[in-house]
C-alpha cells in the first residue's frame, strides 16, 4: 500500500512528529543510520521534506531527537520540567486554528521506561505521571479525532501469548458525522483503513485492513510479529497468527469469548498455541494446548495455519 503520509500530504494536510523521534523516524519514515534526525535534515529533496519535529527536550543545548529515557532523569525535577513544556506544548497545539487539516503523532515513553528499572515504586509514579498526562488533552475539541493505542499489552516474552498481543485502544470523533465503531474487536492495522475512509478512499484489499465502522468476518485471522532481540540477536522475530470462535461481539462480561492464537518464534522452531478466554475472571486466563485441541470450527485450524505460513515461513 502507499504510505499514509502520501494520503495525508495530497489531501493537503500537515503531519506533526513531536518526541522520541530517533524511534519515530525510524519506524514512521524509514530513516535507519545511527542518526535518523541527520538522515532526515540531509534528506531535502526526499518526500518528507514538510514533516515538521519537535520535542520537549529538558537536556541543555540545540534541539535533540534522541529517545529521552525517564531513567536518565534521575530526579523529579527534570520530570517535572518535561511534564511543563509538554503541558504547554499541548496547550498551543489544541488552541492553533490554522485552518489547516493536521495529522499529529506522539510517543508516551514513561511507563515503558520505568519498567526497565524493576522499581515498582518507579513504575507506579509513571503511571500516576501519563494519567496526568492524558488529562492535559481537550478530549473535547471540536472536529478533532483522536486515537490513543498502547502498542502491546503487557511485558512481551519470549513465546509471545495472548496476554502480549491484546491491548487497547480509546477512539472519540468530534466531528459533525463522526465515526461510529461497528465492533470490540480490532486489528492495529485497521488504522490505515479507517483514515482511509476519513480520507474517503477505499482499499483494494478489505480484509487486510478494516475500517473499524465496518463489521468484520468472525473468520478473520489477525496478524502480528514482534522482535525478540533480547533473546537472538539474529533470527529474533516471532510470528503471531490469532483468531476467535464463539464471537457474537456484543462484548459483555456475561459472554465469553474464546480466542485461539498461534505463536512461532524463528530462533525456537517451534509453533505454540494458546487459547485465550475474554472476560474471564483472571484477565490472563491463557492456557497452552496442543494443535488437535484447536477446534476446526468454520476452518479455525486450518486458517491459523495456513496465515502462519503464508505470512512467516522460513525463506
Amino acid at each position: 500500500e502507499i504510505h499514509l503520509f502520501h494520503h495525508f500530504l495530497a489531501a493537503g494536510f500537515k503531519i506533526k512528529l513531536h518526541n522520541h523521534l530517533d524511534f519515530i523516524l525510524r519506524m514512521l519514515l524509514g530513516y535507519r543510520s545511527d542518526d535518523p534526525l541527520a538522515e532526515f535534515e540531509s534528506d531535502t529533496s526526499g518526500p518528507w521534506r514538510e514533516v515538521e519535529l519537535s520535542c520537549s527536550n529538558v537536556g541543555e543545548g540545540t534541539f535533540d531527537a534522541r529517545l529521552q529515557t525517564f531513567e536518565d532523569f534521575e530526579d523529579d525535577e527534570l520530570c517535572d520540567k518535561y511534564y511543563e513544556m509538554e503541558a504547554e506544548y499541548i496547550r498551543k497545539l489544541q488552541s492553533e486554528s490554522s485552518g489547516t487539516n493536521t495529522f499529529f503523532f506522539t510517543q508516551q515513553q514513561d511507563w515503558h521506561d520505568s519498567w526497565y528499572t524493576r522499581n515498582v515504586s518507579a513504575m507506579k509514579r509513571s503511571r500516576r505521571r501519563t494519567l496526568d498526562w492524558l488529562k492535559l488533552w481537550d478530549f473535547s475539541e471540536q472536529d478533532a479525532i483522536f486515537w490513543i493505542f498502547s502498542d502491546h499489552g503487557y511485558q512481551v516474552e519470549t513465546v509471545i501469548s495472548p496476554k502480549d498481543t491484546l491491548t487497547w485502544i480509546l477512539f472519540k470523533d468530534n466531528r459533525s458525522e463522526p465515526i461510529i465503531p461497528a465492533r470490540s474487536i480490532i486489528s492495529s492495522v485497521d488504522f490505515y483503513s479507517t483514515i482511509m475512509h476519513i480520507l474517503g478512499k477505499t482499499l483494494n484489499d478489505v480484509d487486510e485492513s478494516i475500517p473499524i465502522n465496518m463489521s468484520a468476518s468472525l473468520q478473520r485471522v489477525f496478524l502480528g510479529e514482534d522482535s525478540r532481540v533480547k533473546d537472538n540477536d539474529k533470527l529474533c522475530e516471532a510470528a503471531v497468527v490469532s483468531t476467535i470462535v464463539d464471537w457474537d461481539d456484543q462484548c459483555s462480561t456475561s459472554y465469553p469469548i474464546n480466542l485461539y492464537l498461534a505463536c512461532y518464534v524463528r530462533h525456537l522452531k517451534t509453533i505454540t498455541i494458546f487459547r485465550y478466554l475474554f472476560f474471564h475472571e483472571n484477565p490472563y486466563a491463557a492456557e497452552k494446548i496442543s494443535l488437535a485441541d484447536i477446534p476446526d470450527k468454520e476452518g479455525c485450524r486450518t486458517r491459523l495455519l495456513v496465515s502462519l505460513r503464508k505470512r512467516f515461513s522460513e525463506p
